[in-house]
């Protein structure tokens, strides 16, 4: 004859399902929480805050600015419009070294500013890469 195995109680069973009701009131709070805290991330990113510790002055003109090297978002910016064309981004980090950003900006903290400006219209991604004014994609695309 086949084994059946240990039966559980009423009360076992009873206790399963509790827990099972606990653990899914926890995980709805979890994910709740998960929701808010992915907010507050989304608008840090959005302001270009840094985990680094580095302050930031909002002047006047609501135009958010790292104290100790400028706007990097600003400066890519300017140097991708002066430039007129698609430039490589390793040409890009060299302008910005020029003008002072710091080794560690450059990295992860780089490639969210051109994603920043990529997706408010600022600069265009080339295939290959090469950031360019959105001028410059609209003349020559056509």
């Amino acid at each position: 004859m086949a084994d059946v195995g240990i039966i559980p109680s009423g009360q076992q069973i009873a206790a399963w399902r509790q827990r099972k009701q606990e653990l899914e009131a926890e995980m709805l709070s979890l994910q709740r929480e998960l929701a808010v805290v992915s907010k507050f991330l989304e608008a840090v990113d959005m302001a270009g805050i840094e985990e680094s510790g580095a302050t930031f002055a909002t002047p006047a003109n609501g135009t958010a600015q790292h104290e100790e090297e400028g706007n990097m978002t600003e400066a890519v910016e300017q140097i991708v419009s002066k430039h007129g064309k698609p430039m490589p981004k390793a040409e890009l980090k060299g302008l910005l070294r020029k003008r002072g950003f710091k080794e560690e900006r450059l990295g992860n903290y780089f490639y969210t500013v051109i994603m920043r400006l990529k997706q408010r219209g600022k600069i265009k991604v080339e295939r290959d890469g090469s950031v360019g004014p959105t001028s410059y994609a609209k003349v020559f695309a056509e």
